[in-house]
């Protein structure tokens, strides 16, 4: 699938970006006419802070989607808690269904009904720019820790900071580590015929090979993310599948147009062709993987890295052990940078402004990092030996999701990952420091554009996207002969790809001044 460097803002965004902006059009791309010319100045909003005291109890709204439905989302969650003692401002928060995000946030601006923070992924500089949304850089003075953030964290801040130098997100960090898609293999089956982890693509198939002539019935490689699983791969090719930058020369690329992709496509082939990946690759959802993988159907996989311990803690069940990616040109061995820019947009009108900073601004605090990380001392851990200890009755971090909110959609904007691996298997420990050396060193994010520029991406990448899925899905499965392969290019190429890359270079470059 084509998605932009960042991993994240896929063309769902860019289609959601449009619609939202339809919402405004209605209102002259303007929230209400209370709106019109302001653009979320620090002076328009001054009546919007209800309460300078800082002992004050207070209230602010926050807008996402719908909680994991695994820990669903609770208003009485002790995370809301602390923040409220800590600032005085209390969280309350309007949920929507992933589906119906963009359509009940579209009704809000529409209607000036916004609620003062909004959670997102991926872009809102449209609609900051049509002045949904604050500009951060306004309020600084205001927000000592998110200022501090910034400047130690220069990378990230030139991620999200527009042309003319407006930021309108705050973005969320230390929760990535859960991100990391790794390699993994049945270290049982493996052992019991003598086969070893494969170092390269070549080794790769031939221990599929063998494993489907052992288990006829088996589809050795197994990962259910479909084209998406091509973004895990590509690095080891050299390449990307979309536009990137380059970590040497700064140029903006086009993976697809590589011929390291081109030979990833033909090994991709190679093992359909084979039945070495199973035929429903473009479609598996979770369950399906669980029970290729847990009844002797499938023996290498790709997966966020949390769901290797998922496996092993099944009953019965193989011991999977982390695997290095396979080579696959010029010594590449590398998994992509899973970095992605998510987090609140702030009403550029708030019924409290005052209180939405400062809650905020704590969530980047160091104190505000540690109790929205490990929760309170004394509730969720001990100190013990000058180190925190969870208490003995809390043994997996779902829990801490489950019944205090921590670490859930909303609750926080700065993640210790200490909090996240304390909890950890002993025996999952080493993955986590097995995988960050396969992963690619850089924040190869999507570079900020201007108004025009944004236009005429969503005017072509829909094209480009749609052409793009069907035709990998046609050249993997044998469809569409590879012998074609030039024609396809061209036919990307006519669709107005080699623009598209200008304008990435223009961005990249821009942000390097």
């Amino acid at each position: 699938m084509i998605r932009t460097v960042s991993g994240k803002s896929t063309l769902i965004l860019l289609l959601a970006l449009m619609l939202m902006l339809t919402a405004c059009a209605g209102n002259g791309g303007k929230t209400s006419p209370s709106n019109e010319g302001n653009k979320g100045t620090p002076e328009a909003s001054q009546n919007t802070g209800q309460n300078e005291q800082n002992n004050e109890k207070q209230e602010i709204t926050m807008f996402t989607d719908s909680f994991h439905d695994t820990w669903p989302y609770k208003e009485d969650w002790a995370v809301w808690d602390w923040i409220e003692e800590a600032t005085g401002v209390r969280i309350k928060a309007e949920i929507a269904a992933p589906s119906l995000f963009t359509e009940s946030l579209n009704l809000q601006i529409a209607s000036n009904t916004l609620p003062d923070l909004v959670f997102v992924y991926g872009e809102i500089n449209q609609l900051g720019q049509d002045g949904v949304f604050l500009n951060i850089m306004d309020y600084l003075d205001k927000m000592p820790n998110v200022k501090r953030f910034y400047e130690e964290n220069p990378r990230i801040k030139q991620a999200v900071t527009l042309p003319e130098g407006e930021i309108y997100l705050l973005p969320r960090t230390g929760s990535d580590i859960t991100d990391y898609r790794i390699w993994f293999n049945d270290k049982d089956i493996f052992e019991k015929h003598q086969l070893k982890q494969p170092e390269t693509w070549q080794e790769l198939y031939d221990a599929s090979k063998q494993l489907k002539q052992i288990y006829p019935d088996s589809y050795p490689f197994i990962f259910r993310h479909g084209l998406g699983t091509l973004e895990v791969m590509a690095p080891s090719f050299g390449t990307s599948t979309s536009f990137y930058q380059d970590l040497e020369t700064g140029d903006a690329k086009f993976g697809p147009f590589e011929e390291g992709y081109k030979t990833m496509i033909e090994w991709m082939h190679k093992f359909a062709q084979d039945e070495l990946i199973p035929p429903d690759w473009l479609s598996m959802d979770y369950q399906q993987w669980l029970r290729y993988l847990s009844t002797n159907k499938g023996f290498i996989t790709i997966q966020f890295i949390g769901q290797k311990e998922t496996l092993n803690l099944q009953e019965g069940a193989s011991w999977w052990e982390f695997m290095a990616p396979p080579e696959g040109v010029n010594g590449n061995r590398y998994t992509p940078n899973n970095f992605g820019l998510s987090g609140f947009g702030i009403n550029a009108n708030p019924k409290n402004l005052e209180g939405t900073l400062k809650a905020v601004d704590f969530m980047y605090s160091d104190e505000g990092m540690q109790i929205l990380s490990w929760g309170k001392e004394g509730v969720t851990y001990d100190i013990v030996d000058g180190k925190k200890k969870y208490k003995d009755d809390i043994k997996q971090f779902t829990e801490l999701r489950i019944d205090y909110g921590i670490m859930t959609q909303g609750s926080f904007t700065k993640f210790d990952p200490d909090a996240l691996l304390a909890l950890v298997n002993e025996k999952e420990q080493d993955t986590y420091k097995l995988a960050p050396p396969f992963v690619l060193p850089t924040l190869n994010i999507r570079p900020t554009f201007t108004q025009d520029e944004l236009d005429i991406i969503n005017q072509y990448l829909p094209s480009i996207q749609k052409h793009y899925d069907e035709n990998i899905a046609l050249f993997i499965m044998g469809q569409r002969p590879l012998s074609e392969w030039d024609n396809f290019i061209q036919e990307l190429k006519n669709m107005k790809v080699d623009e598209l890359v200008a304008m990435y270079q223009t961005g990249w470059s821009r942000q390097r001044q």
